[in-house]
């Protein structure tokens, strides 16, 4: 599975990811696998 990872604006570190946009606002995200979805939200990313 993939989660969709939204950087809300004030996160400096990056993960990586598949490149993508939020489809109903269309802001920038990044695809990242399950096992990511922690760390991400643990730097702040809105992980959906």
């Amino acid at each position: 599975d993939h989660y969709m990872a939204m950087n809300p604006g004030y996160v400096e570190e990056e993960i990586t990811g598949i490149p993508t946009f939020e489809p109903s606002f269309h802001l920038p995200a990044i695809w990242i696998t399950e096992s990511q979805r922690e760390r991400a939200e643990s730097l702040g990313y809105t992980v959906v």
